[in-house]
């Protein structure tokens, strides 16, 4: 760390978590905290003030992608941030992401989420995706390359199709015939 080259009080009673930490890193160079750490903890980059109950807060971390080539990552609370009062809402990080990673985190109380705290950590997945719509990536996130589903309506009737994929195959199956009614409430077009 930055103060383990410099004795004197100005690292006197600074954790060593804590001076190492400064500018985001790429995710290739975080370390995971022990050797049976399943995550990289997310370092908050500043102070976030919570002043109403149920705010949510896109809060930046020191870590930046890419992601490690064939890894996708999974944002998820650290076990001790829900007794704080954080609440992270579960996010995924694509491998070709670009910029600062950021967390979404709520609470019900007014309170500050400090600087250097972690209270969510990613952790790192192999994934696959074939046939994946080709199309530029930059730092633009939260729903950024969302790509429009569209269903096709013909006639007076339209089918409902319930699409799943494995990571390898994409299976398709028919789930029900609907009828449109004109004037009709949501319940009268499951399976109408």
């Amino acid at each position: 760390t930055p103060c383990s080259s410099m004795p004197g009080p100005l690292c006197q009673g600074v954790p060593s978590a804590i001076q190492s930490h400064g500018a985001a890193k790429p995710v290739s160079q975080l370390r995971a905290a022990t050797t049976g750490s399943a995550g990289l903890d997310l370092i908050m980059q500043q102070d976030t003030e919570f002043t109403l109950p149920g705010e949510v807060h896109v809060v930046e971390t020191q870590a930046k992608g890419p992601l490690p080539a064939g890894m996708v990552g999974h944002v998820l609370p650290r076990s001790h941030a829900g007794r704080k009062g954080f609440f992270v809402i579960p996010g995924v990080i694509d491998p070709d992401y670009q910029g600062i990673i950021k967390v979404q985190v709520w609470t019900n109380l007014p309170q500050t989420l400090p600087r250097d705290q972690s209270v969510a950590q990613l952790i790192l997945v192999p994934y696959s995706v074939p046939g994946a719509v080709q199309q530029e990536r930059g730092d633009a996130g939260f729903g950024s390359t969302l790509i429009g589903l569209t269903t096709t309506v013909t006639g007076t009737q339209n089918t409902l199709y319930y699409i799943w994929t494995d990571g390898m195959d994409c299976t398709t199956q028919q789930v029900s015939q609907m009828t449109p009614k004109l004037g009709g409430e949501m319940s009268d077009y499951a399976g109408g």
